[in-house]
């Protein structure tokens, strides 16, 4: 009879540290949890190291990153990659105003980072 080993625990490497703009002015950050804890909708952009994703429909978060996409995108990448997936934003429609505001705090974020 076989015996089974256990091999040596296989540790995930860490998202990447992100902030998180909402359509209603809130701001989620790294330092409050995973993006997986935070609110899933009405997202207006996602800073990400130097990066602002901004104007998707949908965030997917991987261990590599952020992907944006819209609809379609979002159901191609669940039904093929599912596994790579931490978690799953929608983004949110808003006036141009309002949404270069919340874009114009992700810029000044970044710099001050």
């Amino acid at each position: 009879m076989a015996v089974y080993k256990a091999k040596a625990k296989f540790e995930l490497p860490k998202p990447k540290p992100v902030t998180i703009f909402y359509d209603n002015g809130e701001i989620f950050s790294s330092e409050q949890g995973r993006a997986s804890d935070a609110p899933k909708i009405g997202v207006a952009c996602i800073l990400e190291e130097e990066t602002i994703h901004h104007k998707a429909d949908f965030y997917i978060q991987t261990l590599q990153g952020f992907i944006c996409c819209d609809t379609y995108g979002l159901i191609d990448y669940v039904t093929n990659n599912l596994n790579r997936i931490i978690t799953v934003l929608a983004g949110r429609s808003m006036p141009n105003s309002q949404f270069w505001e919340i874009y114009e705090q992700a810029k000044q974020c970044r710099k001050d980072g």
